[in-house]
């Protein structure tokens, strides 16, 4: 098997019962596969297994937003590891199945297809060099200085990975505040530009309403037959007093119905 930190989630062979029940959102979005150590890219939210980012063209962008990663990647959170490093694998050496968090350890000590081939220290990951058969394993431990610090190098490794989440979850609370923040100033804008409709609207019928008052009260001109003579005496609005009727109601000098002489005062 290749070396681990080169692994991207194609790289293992799954259980199909567990491969068909992944949860949406939990394969990587360039092999497609379950995520391997996976990284989260904070501009859009995408899930890359870190060996895939390294293998993409550079300079690298999302192949979903087709926005820059540098820069803008951070490990998934916990809860994501968690579910993608419980699926079950296929051992490539004796077909056992176990957790893929679990592969490393028991390709290493557990697997029955070891037989007495060569084995590491099990603190070759704090850097202990030791390797030799398997029945001095035992004996090798017992004195090395590696396995006796080992409990202080795991606590040291859990206040890291804490802190780590802890600055994942402020990262991504402070990103949820922005989105609040954007999200608020939309609103305003939305409603001042309704408030701004409306005053111009408003202001469309004023004028309107303007227009039709001139027009209403336009003086008389003498060559729309006013009996006046275009002295500008009356308004066209002004009622006849014989028939009740406005001067623009009239045709001609005469009341309609009347036959007399209209009378404008």
């Amino acid at each position: 098997m290749e070396d681990e930190e080169a692994c991207c989630g194609e790289s293992f062979e799954y259980v199909a019962e567990d491969l068909g029940n992944l949860e949406e959102g939990l394969q990587c979005c360039v092999c497609l596969s379950p995520l391997h150590r996976p990284a989260l890219h904070v501009a859009c939210g995408n899930l890359f297994c870190s060996a895939c980012v390294t293998r993409l063209p550079r300079p690298a962008v999302c192949p979903l937003c087709r926005r820059p990663l540098l820069g803008a990647l951070v490990p998934a959170p916990l809860f994501v590891m968690q579910k993608v490093d419980a699926l079950r694998v296929y051992c490539p050496r004796a077909r056992c199945v176990v957790h893929r968090c679990d592969l490393p350890a028991h390709l290493r000590d557990t697997c029955p297809g070891l037989g007495a081939s060569v084995a590491p220290c099990a603190a070759a990951r704090f850097g202990c060099t030791w390797a030799g058969k398997r029945e001095g394993k035992q004996e090798h431990e017992a004195e090395c200085q590696y396995c006796a610090l080992a409990p202080a190098f795991e606590r040291q490794q859990a206040r890291f990975r804490k802190a780590h989440a802890a600055s994942i979850a402020s990262l991504q609370a402070a990103h949820l505040r922005r989105l609040s923040s954007l999200h608020k100033q939309v609103k305003r804008l939305s409603k001042a530009a309704q408030c701004m409709e409306t005053v111009l609207q408003q202001y469309t019928d004023g004028v309107e309403d303007e227009d039709e008052d001139e027009e209403e009260n336009a003086m008389c001109s003498e060559e729309e037959g006013c009996p006046c003579g275009g002295r500008g005496e009356h308004t066209l609005a002004q009622c006849c007093v014989k028939c009740g009727k406005t001067w623009g109601e009239h045709h001609g000098h005469t009341c309609p119905g009347t036959g007399v002489e209209g009378v404008f005062l």
